[in-house]
């Protein structure tokens, strides 16, 4: 698992370099737009669908989604942080009712992902960004992105609910 993980950085990284303002847009359809919709129309659109109406439970349909979503990108090491990235996904179609709210998270993320390793291939980043969240003077930043995270999906749900009542 860990040599097929190598292989899948070193791909990253030749994705990455010296890539031209081109070369990037290029990177930004392929990395960002292409897998954010169609991985959401594939998991969220057919999959939780089909294990909602199998199980009769929304949220053990968005579990099980989660866990295929994050099982299928064959990344061992990143499976739980990938599995509640799904998870949520999950949770952003059950509660907006439209698939549209999980397919920007899910750009915004990869996008996001993409800028960063760019950023840090190019040595423009101070850090690494794939070691953002494991040092011990990061956990303020996880405590406190993982509270974000919480306080606009509780909002979405909020909000979604407001909107079915009245």
């Amino acid at each position: 698992m860990k040599d097929y993980e190598l292989k899948a950085q070193k791909l990253t990284e030749v994705f990455l370099a010296d890539a031209t303002p081109m070369q990037f847009s290029i990177n930004i359809l392929m990395i960002a737009v292409l897998p954010a919709i169609g991985e959401e129309f594939l998991f969220r659109g057919i999959f939780q669908k089909l294990f909602a109406q199998i199980t009769k439970h929304k949220l053990l349909a968005v579990i099980i989604t989660g866990a295929l979503f994050s099982a299928i990108h064959l990344q061992f090491y990143g499976f739980i942080p990938r599995f509640l990235l799904g998870v949520y996904f999950g949770l952003l179609l059950v509660w907006s009712k439209s698939i549209w709210l999980p397919v920007l998270a899910h750009f915004v993320n990869n996008f996001l992902s993409l800028l960063l390793a760019a950023l840090h291939t190019k040595n423009s980043l101070a850090f690494n960004p794939d070691t953002i969240g494991t040092e011990k003077e990061d956990a303020v930043w996880v405590i406190a992105s993982t509270i974000i995270v919480l306080v606009c999906a509780w909002l979405i749900n909020k909000r979604e609910k407001k909107a079915a009542e009245g």
